[in-house]
């Protein structure tokens, strides 16, 4: 049993259940270093992995450069770079969308689906006015 940050709670009988259990393969050094390697990759402040929520994190990543260029006093083309920074914010977005909802999100000639078709889609989880603008 694994447990990180925590004092381990140990149940005797399923110890002994998973030991009797010959269905029941160990976990390689690897995966086990992996395992622990994953745990600490969690954000404390937003609860994302960068294993489990790639995605998220650059779609969060990707909108906060977006407002703070957009922000910034020195910079002459932000209204520019906003645009293409919230683009591609909304595009990981709608693409782990479609991902954890079992949709391809690539297409036939390998290129990956691209905002404006996601958006088209019926199943698009944006309301028309998100959609709108």
């Amino acid at each position: 049993m694994v447990n990180l940050g925590r004092k381990a709670a140990i149940n005797s009988a399923r110890v002994t259940e998973v030991k009797q259990d010959d269905a029941i393969v160990p976990a390689s050094d690897a995966d086990l270093d992996f395992f622990k390697e994953k745990k600490k990759c969690y954000d404390p402040q937003t609860g994302l992995n960068l294993y489990d929520d790639e995605r998220l994190i650059r779609a969060r990543e990707a909108m906060l450069l977006a407002v703070q260029v957009f922000n910034s006093p020195t910079l002459r083309f932000k209204a520019e770079v906003f645009a293409v920074q919230a683009n591609i914010a909304w595009t990981y977005l709608l693409h782990e969308f479609y991902l954890r909802e079992g949709a391809q999100i690539i297409q036939d000639d390998g290129r990956s689906l691209l905002l404006s078709q996601m958006i088209a889609r019926e199943d698009c989880p944006l309301s028309q006015g998100i959609k709108d603008i």
